[in-house]
């Protein structure tokens, strides 16, 4: 069979060379297995997450999580049947990662628009709560720093 092939392509008959060569294709193609998609199975591997990973992952330690979970659990109205981490999660990898919002809300089983409500959501708790846990240096103190680093 292959020789018939062979022949065929090497013929300067261009429509036989086509179908030998269509032919072939059709002979290597093996049926796709379907994988059905899992859309919670990032959120099942996290906890199986080394702490180092983890932090490699979302560019913040274990336990810097939890306490922003408290945090901002505390001062956020649940809207929607989507848990708090997972919308922490799904926040911190768009911060944390130069991915779109498809491709962080698809391993996070999030469709596009919900991410970007999300995101939004939890950006805004985030906001309204810094001032509690950011101090930015006093323009005194801003220059007391540029004196000191200048002096290196």
């Amino acid at each position: 069979m292959m020789d018939r092939i062979l022949m065929l392509a090497i013929d300067d008959d261009v429509p036989n060379m086509l179908n030998a060569i269509n032919h072939f294709a059709e002979g290597l193609m093996q049926p796709l297995d379907l994988v059905e998609a899992n859309p919670d199975q990032l959120l099942e591997t996290i906890p199986q997450f080394t702490d180092d990973l983890f932090k490699e992952h979302f560019r913040m330690s274990r336990r810097s999580f939890e306490i922003l979970r408290n945090v901002v659990g505390h001062n956020m109205q649940n809207r929607s049947r989507i848990d708090l981490s997972k919308k922490l999660l799904f926040t911190i990898s768009i911060l944390a990662k130069s991915e779109s919002f498809s491709a962080v809300g698809n391993g996070f089983g999030i469709a596009k628009s919900t991410a970007h409500g999300i995101f939004k959501d939890v950006i805004r708790v985030v906001s309204r709560l810094m001032p509690q846990y950011v101090r930015f240096p006093t323009p005194e103190e801003l220059i007391a720093h540029v004196r000191v680093l200048m002096t290196k």
